[in-house]
């Protein structure tokens, strides 16, 4: 019999395939999908939004480790990373599937709230340990898509 657990790792595993292996290697300019927006740089979060974030995250790590800790060898996961390239995805879907992903990844915020508190929290823990005289790497975190892939 299938555990829950196993049912959302293999949720969540089959999610980054097909987000990762969607394209394969470009072999020419790839078509980048883009928002034209800008990045709101100080969203205006109430730290209740923030807290459920960071608890639903702790509680996602927490599933996932258990998922895979019983597996012999070493175990390097980042289970935000995990977390905020799934946001992204979640973003778009709606219904059962929306439903299952918050479900899965502890989303406890209404989607309105659950993007500004993510952006928040990547600025945060993008900025601590650099010093003011440096300015931060361009570190950036995107979703491709591709003409073959149907999202």
């Amino acid at each position: 019999m299938k555990t829950p657990t196993y049912s959302k790792l293999f949720f969540i595993i089959l999610a980054l395939a097909l987000l990762l292996a969607a394209c394969g290697a470009p072999t020419a300019a790839p078509n980048l999908a883009q928002s034209s927006l800008n990045r709101i740089t100080s969203p205006d979060i109430p730290p209740d939004d923030s807290q459920a974030l960071v608890d639903g995250n702790n509680a996602f790590a927490l599933d996932i480790y258990q998922t895979l800790r019983p597996q012999d060898g070493n175990l390097i996961l980042s289970p935000f990373s995990i977390s905020l390239a799934l946001a992204m995805t979640y973003a778009g879907v709606r219904g059962e599937t929306e439903s299952q992903m918050a479900d899965t990844l502890h989303f406890d915020l209404p989607q309105g709230q659950l993007h500004p508190a993510f952006n928040a929290l990547d600025q945060d823990l993008a900025t601590r340990g650099e010093s003011k005289s440096r300015t931060r790497s361009g570190r950036n975190r995107r979703i491709h898509s591709c003409k073959s892939f149907l999202i």
